[in-house]
């Protein structure tokens, strides 16, 4: 049970808002407490809900990878910031798709969110034409199953190919391919799921997610 405290009209007067003691409730809002014998009032770890962002993606990938980093390596390998990797990690673990104290993540509930819960979550934005790296890496070029994905890039100064471009998870994705071809070839792989351009089913995508995700089990 709650009840609304207004502070006295002399405190009202002493904080100078004036001999008429005229109150504002929005510069001065009522204070929540608990009566005498009540529950404590709420708290709450994050100020906001911690939702998934799109740059929580190659974290847990990596994690897939090798799982047990730690917070220094892990964000070097994402080229991402230590405070974001630690960030990441934590609404990962609330997702249940990662445990925070060892730094590993849940290959089942991770390979669901890959191809049922991140097309959603994420969906592609494909702009104009553009020069970029293109959305393909080795394992997944001239397979049969997959339709070519060479016409579609990751779009940055200096890049390799000309195609439609797609916004990446992340920014770093595109510095990738020379620091980190393992996590470049994952997120490939999560952007043709995106794309709708493989599923699940497509041996070339089991190929490149599935031998990560084994790790991870």
């Amino acid at each position: 049970m709650l009840r609304i405290v207004q502070p006295r009209r002399d405190s009202r007067i002493a904080k100078g808002l004036g001999s008429e003691g005229v109150w504002c409730p929005r510069r001065h809002p009522p204070a929540i407490q608990p009566v005498h014998g009540g529950p404590p009032p709420l708290t709450y770890p994050f100020r906001r809900h911690p939702t998934l962002r799109p740059g929580d993606v190659p974290i847990a990938l990596q994690l897939a990878l090798v799982p047990g980093l730690q917070y220094e390596f892990l964000a070097q390998c994402v080229r991402t910031s230590v405070s974001q990797a630690h960030d990441a990690v934590k609404r990962l673990e609330l997702a249940k798709l990662a445990h925070a104290r060892t730094r590993t993540v849940d290959g089942e509930r991770l390979e669901n969110f890959l191809y049922h819960g991140v097309p959603h979550a994420f969906p592609p934005i494909l702009g104009g034409p553009a020069t970029g790296v293109p959305l393909a890496v080795p394992p997944l070029r001239g397979r049969s199953s997959l339709p070519p994905a060479d016409s579609i890039v990751w779009p940055c100064d200096g890049g390799p190919a000309e195609g439609m471009a797609l916004m990446p998870l992340y920014r770093g994705a595109v510095r990738l391919g020379r620091t980190n071809r393992r996590l470049h070839e994952l997120l490939v792989a999560v952007d043709l799921v995106r794309l709708g351009r493989a599923s699940k089913h497509d041996p070339d995508v089991r190929l490149v997610i599935g031998y990560a995700l084994s790790k991870a089990s």
